[in-house]
């Protein structure tokens, strides 16, 4: 509930709550700080607030507030309350006769404290917790860690004697108001060099059934690198395994049968891809790359490699994995003032695929109080810097230019100043290089909301909705959550600037004979000005039925129940990408898909080591178009065809740049290029490549030195011109080596 509904039963007798934010020391007035007003409401634990954002005078104006005692409270990034000064102020207006206009808060210039920790060894201390106290106390809530390179930074102190375990010469350092302390040095004993924790992904005592893979983590000078993640993927299953290194670099990984065969198809050995980054990160299988590929050197029996062959049972030991530092980016996130944001900061990589764009979140970092940010650890690429705003609260007000209360919002933004990803600059980084003044520009955009509700013919419950802007191309369906509909059951998507967006809504809905309920679905398009609310209403109707059968053309056993079916919207903006459909077919083989919203589809099955050889509609092949379904149609005839006998494409690569080189395998027939199963884009391993199962039919294949798939579309009409073109019968092999061009 906002405040808005409290004014509703306030007298009518008009009141106000107004004032300034000063600086505590000069006295001048503070632009860009947070007034927020903090309403009790009936209940326990309720409450509403609203925010007003200063500007270049300070003042701040709260137009006829609740005449209720209330809190009001101010922040701003890179300042502090005074010390001894309550973090909230009470105000009692329920006797208030006249306007309160000459409220005035004070802040004070934070103190900071700045440094570099290191081991016993004289090495950076690489991400270690330290500990800080004011005045004898514990501090905390400002307890730093250091980077990859031990620097360490806190900020938001106030006056006083601060002490640092370690500090070099005394101990301990005194802070005025606002002073900056940047040039401390911190020695860590050994006992402060905790190993980091395990993720926990492995069983405490070796399995003899499990293949255990040991070694050492160390940078290229061959110092032990403390607290790296290792990780090793199945190549087949992709099922990962993780663990971060010791104090000393160490690691120990067991890769169980589960992690290969969770199919249970009697699989005991897989070639494995290892992997190793400076920092701990959380990745899965289909993240991304990571931010720094090791150079792995195997033990003297095994030749060196990335990817190694395992079987369950086998003892891999003293491994040394080298990696780099990576690559790192920097800046900051400020407002129109140029005053520091708090915010999370993401590296983004995107691809343009065949079918549309991909987004991975490869890292992340907060901003300092001074707005600063620094990424590490990146590999050598392009990325998008999406700087996300927090810590403002969700209603919030400020005066624009000409002297109008605005409902404002800090929202995501892109490098340099954008909105949407397709207004965000890509910033490229080198191996093992720094890219400096990567700033963002946040700016306080006036938001609205759209009050949506949903219309069917039929009861319905638990209604969903998601929105996506229509004018960017490349932007993402938000899901939203379920608690933003009202008691008359009206949706409120809140915080919605101006432009045109497209609502999905969809719903539950129980058959009157009480089968099983099925989902009712509808899209709608509106306008929003960000200045006032704007209603929108969705018909929510059937979706269409998908009925059919498979078959198996092959020699071995049919895998039966393994099978998976899946329907994907043939554009992402077309639908959410929770309106795919998936089924699997029962004992005879019969597969039916139900509640498919209207609109156009690509159909997708994977089936354990099976390839879907061909798909028929109704007697219409589909196994590379785009089938449309409309609103309560039932469409039966589904064939679909598996063999065992698919087809690979393999050879050796060589010339200057093999090594980083990305082979590619792409039908001749530019009609598939739209299909992203038609597309290969592989690794090379000891100067060989071999495809995923391929069908029968006519490829190009070409090695790409250095390949970016950021824009897959291009980088096919380029291979197309200067690939090998490979014919392949179904169940055959082809060699075809390749130089890297």
């Amino acid at each position: 509930m906002l405040v808005s509904g409290v004014l509703a039963s306030a007298p009518q007798q008009k009141t106000a709550l107004a004032g300034r934010v000063v600086n505590g020391v000069t006295h001048e007035p503070v632009r860009g700080a947070i007034v927020t007003m903090r309403v009790p409401l009936d209940g326990p634990f309720s409450e509403s607030e609203v925010g007003f954002l200063t500007g270049a005078d300070g003042r701040f104006n709260f137009t006829d507030p609740p005449r209720r005692s209330i809190e009001v409270s101010v922040a701003k990034v890179g300042w502090v309350r005074p010390a001894g000064h309550e973090e909230a102020r009470v105000v009692d207006l329920a006797n208030q006769t006249s306007p309160i206009t000459d409220l005035e808060l004070d802040l004070w210039p934070e103190a900071r404290l700045e440094g570099r920790a290191f081991e016993p060894s004289g090495h950076p201390a690489r991400r270690v917790d330290l500990r800080i106290r004011r005045d004898g106390k514990a501090v905390a809530i400002l307890a730093p860690r250091t980077d990859d390179e031990g620097f360490f930074s806190v900020g938001g102190l106030q006056p006083g004697k601060y002490e640092l375990d370690g500090l070099d010469p005394s101990g301990s350092v005194s802070l005025a108001v606002g002073q900056v302390r940047d040039d401390l040095v911190v020695r860590i004993a050994a006992a402060g060099l905790v190993p980091p924790p395990t993720p926990g992904l492995l069983f405490e005592l070796p399995n003899p059934q499990s293949a255990n893979i040991s070694g050492v983590v160390v940078d290229p000078a061959g110092v032990p690198v403390r607290g790296a993640h290792v990780m090793a993927f199945s190549a087949s299953r992709g099922a990962g395994m993780a663990e971060l290194t010791t104090s000393s670099g160490r690691f120990q990984l067991e890769i169980t049968p589960y992690a290969i065969d969770h199919c249970d198809c009697g699989v005991r050995e897989d070639n494995v891809n290892l992997y190793a980054e400076p920092a701990a990160r959380s990745r899965r299988p289909g993240d991304g790359a990571p931010a720094s590929l090791a150079f792995v050197q195997m033990p003297a029996d095994l030749p060196p490699a990335a990817v190694f062959h395992v079987r369950m049972g086998q003892q891999i030991e003293n491994m040394i994995v080298t990696i780099g530092r990576g690559s790192t980016i920097t800046g900051r996130v400020t407002d129109a003032f140029g005053d520091p944001v708090t915010a999370d900061v993401w590296a983004v990589q995107s691809s343009r695929g065949t079918d549309g764009l991909t987004q991975v979140f490869v890292d992340s970092t907060s901003t300092d109080s001074l707005g600063r940010y620094r990424i590490a650890g990146l590999r050598e690429g392009s990325y998008q810097i999406l700087a996300k705003p927090g810590d403002y609260p969700s209603d919030l007000r400020a005066v624009d230019a000409s002297g109008v209360h605005r409902r404002i919002a800090f929202l995501d933004t892109y490098f340099p100043n954008g909105q949407g990803l397709s207004a965000a600059l890509p910033v490229f980084v080198g191996s093992d290089s720094l890219v400096a003044s990567v700033d963002v520009h946040v700016a306080a955009t006036p938001v609205n909301s759209i009050e949506v509700r949903a219309v069917a013919a039929r009861a319905i419950s638990d209604v969903r909705l998601a929105i996506r802007p229509v004018e960017d191309p490349d932007a993402s369906w938000r899901t939203l959550p379920w608690d933003i509909r009202r008691d008359d059951g009206v949706a409120v998507i809140d915080r919605i600037p101006a432009g045109r967006y497209t609502i999905a809504a969809w719903a539950n809905v129980t058959d009157p004979d009480n089968s099983r309920p099925s989902v009712l679905r509808g899209l709608v398009e509106v306008s929003s000005d960000g200045l006032t609310p704007h209603p929108a209403n969705v018909r929510l109707e059937a979706g269409a039925t998908l009925s059919g059968h498979v078959v198996f053309d092959g020699a071995r056993v049919v895998p039966g129940p393994r099978v998976f079916v899946r329907l994907t919207p043939i554009t992402a903006s077309a639908a959410p990408p929770t309106w795919g459909s998936i089924a699997q077919p029962d004992a005879a083989g019969d597969v039916t898909m139900t509640d498919i919203a209207p609109g156009q589809y690509r159909l997708e099955s994977a089936a354990s080591t099976w390839l879907l050889r061909a798909a028929t509609l109704a007697g219409r092949d589909v196994l590379d178009a785009a089938i449309e379904f409309s609103s309560g149609v039932d469409y039966g005839d589904l064939v679909l065809t598996y063999t065992d006998r698919a087809a690979t494409i393999a050879g050796a690569v060589t010339g200057r740049g093999s090594k980083s080189a990305r082979v590619l395998i792409f039908p001749t027939d530019r009609r598939l290029w739209t299909n992203a199963n038609r597309v290969q884009v592989l690794s090379i391993s000891a100067g060989r490549y071999e495809s995923w199962p391929l069908l029968a039919g006519d490829y190009f294949v070409v090695a790409v030195e250095s390949a970016d798939t950021a824009d897959l579309p291009r980088l096919l009409d380029w291979g197309a011109g200067v690939a090998a073109r490979v014919s392949v019968a179904e169940g055959g092999r082809r060699e075809q080596n390749l130089v890297a061009r």
